[in-house]
């Protein structure tokens, strides 16, 4: 049996957005599953499920890489778009199938076709009177120009349901991290026990993780002569039976398009 491939250092590039992490211990990567089947564990009622802080900070950080490896990535800038229910629609179920429905409509009207063209990542919320409203990023729609949005409501029209606001995200660097501050406030709600705390289309691009070591640490060198945007070191969570005895520093860098470039020649991608 050969052994573990351990190592310090992993980085994971999400489009222009890079993290760059350092372990006081090396973990494993790339290994084996064990083929013992797992004991059994009968899942809880629903209304003895809840959303614990570890795994809202896991579902989060699945997000920010998610919607940061698409953003900019499809040569349309991303468009935050909020959209709520004029009608009382409290019933998430109801909800998503209106807004697959309007998905559908808004891939005939820009792309002329019924096919799932349209790249998004989409955060459902309550609002206080209880009606459901989404936060969406769309990645590779053509520009919305409000001011005529402001004048025809055309996508407000297409939509069907109520309102609409559209932010441009075009000064927002990390658009994951902007996006989860939505997550935060209502994940927790016990509506959204057992179900999604996001959706999202298909053939997203996925983020990269590089933790061979080598090329790991080659990596983090250059990422270093970068200035950082954050940099912090893992503390344990207040619900985790499992607090970390591997201490991680964690550095988060915006990259320019060129610097991303030079970053990926370390590596050949397979």
């Amino acid at each position: 049996m050969s052994s573990p491939r351990l190592s310090h250092f992993k980085v994971v590039i999400s489009g222009l957005v890079v993290e760059a992490l350092q372990y006081a211990k090396p973990i494993g990567y790339n290994l084996l599953s064990s083929k013992k089947p797992s004991p059994y564990r009968k899942r809880r009622a629903l209304a003895e499920q809840e959303i614990s802080e570890s795994s809202l900070s896991r579902t989060k950080n699945t997000l920010i890489r998610l919607i940061n490896a698409n953003s900019r990535m499809w040569q349309m800038e991303p468009q935050f778009i909020t959209f709520t229910f004029k009608e009382n629609v409290a019933d998430l179920s109801t909800a998503n199938a209106v807004f697959t429905n309007f998905i559908k409509r808004l891939n005939y009207r820009y792309f002329g076709t019924k096919e799932s063209i349209a790249r998004y990542v989409v955060v459902p919320e309550f609002q206080k009177r209880g009606a459901v409203h989404y936060h969406a990023i769309f990645f590779n729609l053509p520009l919305i120009d409000r001011k005529e949005e402001y004048k025809t409501d055309e996508f407000q029209h297409l939509w069907g349901q109520g309102f609409i606001k559209i932010k441009p995200m075009d000064n927002i660097p990390n658009v994951g991290l902007y996006m989860t501050k939505y997550m935060t406030k209502d994940a927790t709600d016990r509506r959204l026990v057992g179900r999604k705390k996001y959706f999202s289309s298909r053939h997203l691009l996925k983020p990269e993780v590089i933790s061979y070591e080598h090329i790991a640490e080659l990596m983090m060198e250059y990422l270093f002569t970068i200035k950082s945007k954050y940099s912090y070191i893992t503390k344990a969570k207040k619900d985790s039976p499992y607090p970390p005895e591997n201490p991680t520093f964690v550095s988060t860098f915006h990259l320019t398009p060129e610097q991303l470039s030079e970053l990926k020649s370390f590596y050949t991608v397979g």
